[in-house]
């Protein structure tokens, strides 16, 4: 039962991604859309698969599926490449942060 709402839950992220008018998506509502947040609506690739049986006895879960998996198309996600930079870009942006931190504490100071 919890898994058919988890999936129920997904589905209704789903749909909400794929809606441009819509301005908050339900990610927090369980465990399963909380975890795949970023897959479905971040920095990264995402493949979906969907597996559907050929028994006539799985036609109805098998429809279903395949009318999940059309949604799914509607994700689209933006992903960039992370660049990882050199040590010393890395040291200098660091000392710049710690700087910057200690100027902003000093200002608080005078308050």
């Amino acid at each position: 039962q919890h898994i058919n709402k988890s999936l129920s839950f997904l589905e209704q992220v789903v749909l909400a991604i794929g809606d441009p008018n819509r301005d908050h998506i339900p990610y927090r509502t369980c465990k399963l859309t909380q975890f795949l947040k970023e897959s479905l609506g971040g920095n990264s690739y995402t493949v979906f698969v969907a597996n559907v049986r050929l028994e006539s006895s799985f036609l109805s879960e098998t429809v279903r599926t395949c009318r999940f998996a059309q949604r799914m198309l509607n994700v689209k996600n933006s992903p960039i490449l992370n660049v990882m930079r050199n040590d010393k870009n890395v040291s200098q942006y660091i000392q710049k942060l710690v700087d910057e931190n200690n100027h902003l504490k000093e200002e608080l100071a005078l308050y």
